[in-house]
């Protein structure tokens, strides 16, 4: 599972409020590859939902030279990640929100 929801209470010194307070039930999304939480989305890549640094990791790879950049093989075209990430489906905290789990 890639979401998750943490108390992040900050001890203030007012009145405790419960659920209503906004650090009591804050989402974080979970990579499934590496475990690292992120604040701002994370991409969709054979049924797993894993960071920018994991899709770099699970794709094939190749240097070119004539763009000295790295590209991955995606649906069997070469892109640099930028491409390959703008393709990806991605879920983010605002979708968490909508889905009604927040």
């Amino acid at each position: 599972m890639s979401k998750e929801f943490r108390n992040d209470c900050v001890c203030c010194d007012l009145p405790c409020i419960g659920d209503a307070c906004q650090y009591r039930h804050v989402p974080y999304l979970i990579c499934d590859d590496c475990g690292t939480d992120y604040e701002d989305r994370l991409y969709i890549l054979d049924g797993q939902e894993i960071c920018a640094d994991c899709v770099e990791s699970n794709l094939p790879q190749r240097h070119n030279d004539e763009y000295n950049d790295t590209e991955f093989l995606y649906e069997g075209e070469w892109l640099p990640i930028d491409g390959v990430l703008e393709l990806l489906p991605t879920i983010t905290i605002d979708d968490m929100i909508w889905e009604g789990e927040y």
